[in-house]
């Protein structure tokens, strides 16, 4: 039993390292860029903001607590200027990081001091505050919508790798996962963060400061996507197994050493085209991705994506040179029969996490109904 144990272990802990390359290595890259952009954007419309949460979140509620209090005692600013004329003033400067202003009063000189502003606005139009607030929603939803893509597809590539180290047998080579993380991860995660602002996203209420990125069920979602897709990929290594096997026998814990070519090259082919199809099913986490306004506000950026993800993929597969001397694929072996079943598994996903976005959707509609 101890040996048996230790076989165990050994299968955990040294043959499920390949595993590790699954791990998002592109992540941080690809949401900073995703962060320049929309800051970039947001400047564009005449506004700087210090976080992100200034103008995605509730906020901080002190001083629109302090400017209601006010109105509410009578207060009137007029009188309050008249009261305490402003004689002198210190900008805000990088090196105090405060700004205050000098008032005379019927008792004497008065200083107000108050801390860097959130966000700054470059006009004197109130208007710019709402397009920093939807900018700033806009920036928040894409990096969700990346992290969430972009976990649960790795969450799947780990599982697979663990489920094969446990079978003993080899679904995918190292440079399969590198090429994953690098190309079909990295290329639809940055079209990701280029996706326009959904058509309800000023009438969503603001997200509390403690909210993660796991809240609302989004965490719930990356597990049973990431399973869902885990589950598409193994299937897609038994079906070619069988087709160029022609039977079942011998598929697991070493049976032929544990290697089919064609069987590794239909997992590797529905990888691929699973994370595209994952990809173009978060544009939105919640809404229907066939509903009018994403047709409407089409993502070209993720559309180009596809396709040169897609491209890259089947010159990875069909190219001579490429195919069997770098990714271990037998020039010819490797039929269209099962090209068409890689992708239709691939596909899958696509009604799959629908209905999945159709029940959250209905949940969160009948707790809307409860509390009103």
């Amino acid at each position: 039993m101890q040996d048996l144990w230790q076989i165990i272990l050994l299968k955990v802990f040294f043959q499920s390292f390949p595993a590790l390359s699954a791990i998002p290595e592109g992540l941080p890259a690809v949401v900073t860029i995703i962060l320049s952009i929309g800051v970039t954007a947001m400047s564009k419309r005449q506004a700087l903001i210090r976080k992100l949460t200034a103008v995605e979140t509730t906020g901080e509620p002190t001083e629109a607590a302090l400017v209601g209090y006010a109105y509410a005692l009578g207060m009137s600013k007029n009188d309050l200027v008249k009261a305490s004329p402003r004689i002198g003033e210190a900008p805000f400067d990088s090196g105090r990081k405060i700004m205050s202003t000098v008032h005379k009063t019927a008792s004497g000189i008065v200083q107000y001091t108050k801390g860097v502003a959130d966000m700054v606005l470059a006009d004197d139009n109130f208007a710019t505050i709402v397009n920093a607030v939807e900018e700033g929603k806009k920036i928040y939803d894409n990096v969700c919508k990346v992290l969430q893509f972009q976990l649960s597809t790795n969450m799947s590539e780990v599982i697979i790798m663990f489920v094969a180290s446990i079978l003993n047998f080899q679904l995918l080579e190292p440079v399969h996962l590198l090429w994953i993380n690098m190309v079909t991860d990295s290329l639809p995660g940055l079209a990701l963060g280029m996706e326009k602002a959904e058509g309800n996203l000023m009438k969503r209420k603001p997200r509390a400061t403690t909210d993660g990125i796991f809240s609302h069920g989004a965490g719930f979602d990356m597990a049973w996507q990431g399973i869902y897709l885990a589950i598409v990929e193994l299937a897609a290594y038994v079906i070619g197994y069988r087709l160029e096997v022609g039977s079942f026998e011998n598929m697991f814990f070493g049976g032929a050493d544990g290697y089919c070519i064609n069987a590794m090259s239909m997992a590797f082919l529905t990888v691929n085209f699973a994370e595209m199809m994952c990809a173009i099913n978060m544009r939105s986490r919640t809404g229907s991705i066939f509903s009018k306004s994403m047709f409407k506000n089409m993502n070209w950026w993720l559309v180009g994506a596809f396709a040169v993800t897609t491209a890259l993929t089947l010159i990875a597969v069909y190219l001579p040179g490429l195919s069997d001397e770098v990714f271990d694929i037998e020039r010819g072996t490797f039929q269209t029969d099962e090209l068409l079943i890689s992708a239709g598994l691939a596909a899958s996903t696509i009604p799959v996490f629908e209905i999945g976005k159709a029940i959250r959707r209905a949940v969160e509609r009948k707790k809307e109904r409860n509390a009103a």
